[in-house]
Order: structure tokens, then C-alpha cells, then sequence
């Protein structure tokens, strides 16, 4: 693969959801509202997926970010959880028009990640460029906005170089589906001067651009319960004392959390 790393995971398809890992019902998690926004967006990804002849079953997904992914415990968790979930459905699929019977691994993900990465990183890199142009995602994933946040960059500025970065997805790779995710809750606020906090409103810039450019969009913040969540997970276990970062233990909870939203959103948009 063009400048990535492959992941490299054995699955355990069991048909049943992953168990809960000790202490994750402690969680304020809100379930209720686990959903991707503009849903609707992710149709064609659904429709390839529910086709399901040789070609199609597999779908590629690239998961783009900073050091929240760079662990790859979010991403893997995710390509496990979609598999396992997608796998109950029972799918037949076609090889030369014969049903050849049930297809186990639907989902194979590539995650990108560096420390300390903004929307500057990627939207004019030639290294993603290149990896689009050869290998033609079905869906690219994009959890950035920290970085942004604590950089001090103007959301003006922010918001220019995320548009940028989304044409370059759409040029390059023009048949990939979009999804951004929210940076999750942090608790080293930084205020702005009228007292806003500015994670909180690049992660509103991030829903409104995905809402005006009709691109899906997960709110992991108000999931994974809001503001100062983060402390309740550091007590469980699921957060690190930096006051930013998450244990494996929290990414992978975050990880098969997006599984179950783009899962439900694709029993919503095909068997509504």
C-alpha cells in the first residue's frame, strides 16, 4: 500500500457482539444517541455492501487522524466490531451468478496517523494523494480536530484547510464516501476570550462544514456523554492522567462504538 500501514489482525467472528470489557458499564454512554449524522451520505457505501457479489463484499476503509487513532486500538477495534456486526446479517453472496453461501469479512481498514497532525498535515499531502489515487477507498474516515483546537489556528483558517482536505479526498478519490468524527472530551480547556471552549467549538465547526458540504459525521463528544466525561473515565480506567488522551481500553470502546452507529445507520437506510 501507497506510504500506509496495514493492520494486521486475526478475527474472531463468533456471531455475537464483542463482550463489555470490565468497567465499561460505569461509562455515562449515551446509547440512546450513538448515530452518524447525515446518514443518509453513506447510502452508496450501504448499497455496494448490500449487493454483495465477490467484488463488492469487501469494502476498503482508510481511518485519517492524529494520535487518538495512532495507537490503532480505535481503528482495530472499529474493523472488528464491523465485521462481527455485519456478519449476523447472514449475507449470501455471488461468484459467476451462484450463491456460494456466507461472506465473514466485509470491512478491511488502513489507519494513517501522526502525532501532533492538523487538517494542515493532510489536505495538501501528496503521500495521501497518492495512497487515494491507488487504492480508491470505499470509505475515508477522518478524526482530526484536536490538534486544531490547542494550535490556536483560527477556525476560519481551520475551516478552509478541512474544506481543502475534503476536495482532495473527492478529487482524487471521487467514488470514497466521508465521515468525520468529533475529537472526544478533553479536560485541558482552552478558553477563548469571550470564554467559549475552543475544542468544543472546533467540533461545531466540524458538524456545521459536514452538514453544508452533505458529508456524514459522528459526534463521539456527545456519546460518549459530554462535558467533563473524561474525568469519570480516567477513574474507571478508560482514560489517560495527560487530561487529553485515551487508554486502550478507551479506544477500543470508542472504536466499536462507531462500528454499532454506521451499523444502525445502515439498517436505517436499507431496511427503514
Amino acid at each position: 500500500m501507497v506510504g500506509l500501514m496495514a493492520l494486521a489482525m486475526a478475527l474472531n467472528i463468533s456471531g455475537a457482539n464483542a463482550q463489555q470489557l470490565k468497567n465499561e458499564p460505569m461509562l455515562f454512554i449515551n446509547h440512546y444517541n450513538n448515530e452518524i449524522g447525515n446518514v443518509q451520505m453513506l447510502a452508496p457505501l450501504f448499497k455496494k455492501l448490500n449487493q454483495c457479489n465477490e467484488p463488492s463484499c469487501l469494502l476498503s476503509v482508510l481511518h485519517l487522524g492524529d494520535s487518538h487513532i495512532k495507537s490503532k486500538f480505535y481503528s482495530q477495534a472499529m474493523e472488528t466490531q464491523l465485521n462481527i456486526l455485519f456478519n449476523q446479517l447472514g449475507h449470501t453472496y455471488r461468484v459467476n451468478d451462484s450463491m456460494v453461501g456466507r461472506k465473514s469479512y466485509f470491512f478491511n481498514l488502513e489507519e494513517y496517523a501522526v502525532i501532533g497532525t492538523r487538517f494542515e498535515n493532510y489536505y495538501n499531502s501528496a503521500s495521501l494523494q497518492s495512497y487515494l489515487l491507488a487504492n480508491k477507498p470505499d470509505l475515508v474516515i477522518i478524526s482530526l480536530g484536536t490538534n486544531d483546537a490547542y494550535s490556536g489556528i483560527s477556525l476560519t483558517k481551520m475551516n478552509s484547510q478541512m474544506l481543502a482536505l475534503i476536495q482532495l479526498i473527492r478529487t482524487n478519490s471521487p467514488q470514497s464516501q466521508m465521515l468525520f468524527t468529533t475529537p472526544p472530551d478533553e479536560l485541558k480547556y482552552i478558553p477563548t476570550t469571550n470564554g467559549a471552549d475552543r475544542l468544543e467549538l472546533v467540533r461545531q465547526n466540524i458538524m456545521q462544514n459536514c452538514l453544508m458540504d452533505s458529508i456524514a459525521y459522528w459526534n463521539l463528544f456527545n456519546v460518549m456523554g459530554g462535558r467533563g466525561q473524561m474525568r469519570n473515565w480516567q477513574r474507571w480506567g478508560f482514560a489517560s492522567a495527560d487530561n487529553v488522551h485515551y487508554t486502550a481500553n478507551g479506544y477500543t470502546v470508542f472504536g466499536r462504538l462507531l462500528a454499532e452507529a454506521i451499523f444502525d445507520g445502515y439498517k436505517r437506510i436499507l431496511n427503514p
